[in-house]
């Protein structure tokens, strides 16, 4: 594991896993969906990870992920700004962050496991 960390290769984890597959494992298949917890990667798919977790962008939704996920930022860095002069962050958020829908406005995962909705 150190020598993964000082190369700063990315090994992401939540539970038990394997220091090492070398010898023991062999590739089952390529280019086929499979389960990371509740989450399906299909080939294509944009997988994303830090140090605070991993998120899955279904194939053909990279560019509304990116637009929305840039508004967050601004309405996050408004926020910010005005607790740093001085206001509530309550008055902060109720000022910069959009009412939630009644309904929807989530994208939910069907039973074929494509995202459908909207965002």
């Amino acid at each position: 594991m150190a020598k993964a960390f000082d190369l700063r290769y990315p090994i992401y984890s939540s539970g038990r896993f394997m220091r090492t597959g070398k010898d023991r494992v062999e590739v089952a298949d390529v280019q086929v969906a499979v389960a990371l917890g509740d989450a399906q990667v299909r080939p294509g798919d944009l997988v994303v990870g830090d140090d605070d977790g991993i998120v899955v962008i279904a194939q053909g939704h990279e560019e509304r992920v990116l637009q929305v996920a840039r508004e967050i930022v601004e309405q996050q860095d408004h926020i910010i700004e005005e607790v740093l002069a001085g206001s509530k962050i309550a008055d902060a958020r109720a000022a910069w962050l959009p009412r939630a829908p009644a309904r929807g406005g989530a994208l939910r995962t069907s039973s074929s496991g494509s995202a459908e909705g909207r965002l």
